[in-house]
């Protein structure tokens, strides 16, 4: 009996670790890529901008009525509680509605968070072309008022956590707490 208890637990076991195997080319995409965009100053900005340093970007736009503030409250309180490893990452709000969000909108949204994160936006096709890179999906769904410019946006929602060479280094469920991003910051970062 003993025997078979174990021949079925470690059946199980070569069975998780298989497809853990089989899952993990999925999950290891490539993410990022060549972009071009421009920052709430009006100055062109490229992932090479940010060369040698931690990047965490997130995508989303400033009428999302729940999950892009939170989310942005939580990185800014996260690099807070992550101390001088969280300062070695620059935090980026990338919009998807390049329609509505102007730059100085923009501007007003991410400080409303923290200072120190950067906004961006472009042409249509600019952000079309990062959010390929980034394998992020955007669908607008119809005003349901009158307003059309009421529109809201559906989006991919995860934080990207890239190194200073442009590779993912880490993403992060906007269901995290800030202080499980900020531990997990503390554990792969470089000591400052």
């Amino acid at each position: 009996m003993a025997a078979l208890l174990f021949s079925c637990v470690a059946l199980f076991f070569i069975a998780a670790f298989g497809m853990q195997v089989l899952m993990r080319p999925a999950v290891e995409k490539s993410v990022g890529g060549p972009w071009s965009l421009t920052d709430t100053n009006g100055t062109l900005v490229t992932q090479s901008t940010f060369q040698g340093r931690y990047t965490l970007l997130y995508f989303g736009y400033t009428h999302c009525p729940d999950i892009c503030p939170v989310t942005l409250g939580t990185v800014a309180a996260a690099l807070d509680m992550a101390g001088s490893r969280g300062r070695l990452v620059q935090p980026i709000f990338i919009s998807v509605d390049p329609q509505r969000d102007s730059l100085s909108v923009i501007k007003d949204y991410v400080e409303r968070f923290s200072p120190r994160i950067i906004g961006l936006t472009g042409t249509p096709d600019q952000v079309a072309s990062m959010e390929s890179a980034f394998h992020v999906e955007v669908e607008v769904k119809p005003a349901l008022s009158s307003d059309k410019a009421m529109y809201m946006v559906n989006h991919t929602s995860a934080l990207f956590l890239m190194d200073g060479k442009n590779h993912l280094v880490r993403m992060f469920s906007t269901d995290a707490s800030a202080k499980e991003i900020a531990r997990e910051l503390v554990q792969v970062l470089p000591a400052s």
